[in-house]
């Protein structure tokens, strides 16, 4: 997912390049190319382009250094909450132990009250 969203990005800030661009490879961009036939200097040769890597550019190394960093982060948030669920999970199933024993606990309580009141009433009369 990392990936997508970093080769996402680099293409948005390439003025609409349609293919993926690794980050490690030196390569054109297709706005780079029309741009490159279409400028012409004084002396009738092509003119370089000003950008011809990504990984070059601080910007886009920035953003792309700053989309991993987010993706690490989001990963171990993932990761949190998933061991937060799990406990979770473990003392909600504790929890249900514990209300059971409880109402288990409390009817027997109730019963064996109810039943001495009413043989102390039946014996006494």
């Amino acid at each position: 997912m990392r990936r997508i969203v970093c080769d996402w990005l680099a293409t948005l800030l390439c003025f609409g390049n349609k293919r993926s661009l690794p980050y490690d490879k030196i390569s054109k961009t297709d706005a780079e190319d029309d741009a490159e036939k279409s400028f012409v200097d004084d002396n009738s040769a092509r003119s370089t382009p000003v950008r011809t890597s990504i990984s070059s550019d601080p910007v886009l190394i920035n953003i792309r250094d700053l989309l991993q960093k987010r993706a690490q982060l989001d990963e171990e948030e993932r990761v949190r909450v998933k061991k937060e669920a799990k406990i979770r999970r473990e003392w909600m199933l504790a929890a249900a132990v514990i209300n059971r024993l409880c109402f288990i606990f409390f009817t027997v309580v109730l019963i064996a009250v109810t039943l001495s009141v009413f043989v102390v009433f039946y014996l006494h009369h």
